[in-house]
């Protein structure tokens, strides 16, 4: 018999704009949590496919529907990467608090 899970999900929308500077190009966290997802190297097979699967629903509609457990994980991915920037890795977990 399979388990389900019983944790409620919440929706999280990354389509935030992300803009260092007046002339830079605006850039979007859905789009760069979604590239740094694609580039980690993982070796667990269950978050390589759960990486993935985030990676393209944020490309694809920039919207993630988590528990509690995967808000954690991303949280814990995105202060812990080293290629990311402050000014991007406070807007996502800003997201993810609210």
């Amino acid at each position: 018999m399979k388990e389900e899970k019983t944790s409620a999900t919440k929706e999280y929308d990354f389509n935030v704009e992300i803009k260092l500077m007046e002339t830079q190009k605006p850039q979007f966290a859905n789009h760069i949590l979604s590239q740094l997802m694609l580039q980690e190297v993982a070796t667990d097979e269950t978050k390589i496919i759960k990486y993935f699967d985030w990676a393209k629903e944020l490309t694809q509609s920039g919207v993630l529907k988590l528990d509690r457990g995967d808000v954690s994980e991303i949280k814990k991915f995105v202060i812990a990467d080293t290629k990311m920037y402050v000014v991007a890795k406070a807007p996502i977990l800003q997201v993810l608090e609210n």
